[in-house]
């Protein structure tokens, strides 16, 4: 079975690595964001390798919504794929409905029994070990 990709976004490392560690020992393969502007430039040249993206909504430069937005626009069926974290209440604007609509949150602090639960549910081919 193919291995599914992920990119991780967020700008403090020790999150990073933490997923890291989560996602490789359940068979994917791992890209790494720390700010926005990496993480846009990541999703140029590999959105379609993407089996998932998971992205802090509050980063350097251009944020998790802002991100979002971008895949909405240019590439919409990555979209259902996309999971922001926070530790804060999202709000969404109006004009960020279809956002809203189409993404997951997980609110930080989370447990790995949640990742694992939404990972399943957004990505049930992959089989996961922990």
């Amino acid at each position: 079975m193919p291995k599914s990709r992920v990119l991780l976004v967020d700008d403090e490392p020790s999150i990073r690595l933490a997923l890291r560690k989560w996602f490789e020992r359940n068979g994917w393969d791992v890209d790494e964001a720390g700010d926005g502007t990496s993480a846009c430039s990541q999703l140029d040249a590999f959105h379609t390798g993407y089996g998932l993206v998971i992205c802090d909504v509050h980063l350097p430069g251009v944020n998790g919504l802002e991100i979002a937005t971008r895949v909405q626009k240019q590439w919409p069926s990555l979209l259902s794929r996309f999971v922001f974290t926070t530790g804060d209440n999202m709000e969404f604007s109006v004009e960020q409905r279809a956002l809203r609509d189409s993404t997951r949150v997980l609110l930080k602090p989370f447990e790995f029994s949640e990742l694992r639960t939404l990972v399943a549910e957004l990505s049930p081919v992959v089989e996961q070990t922990n």
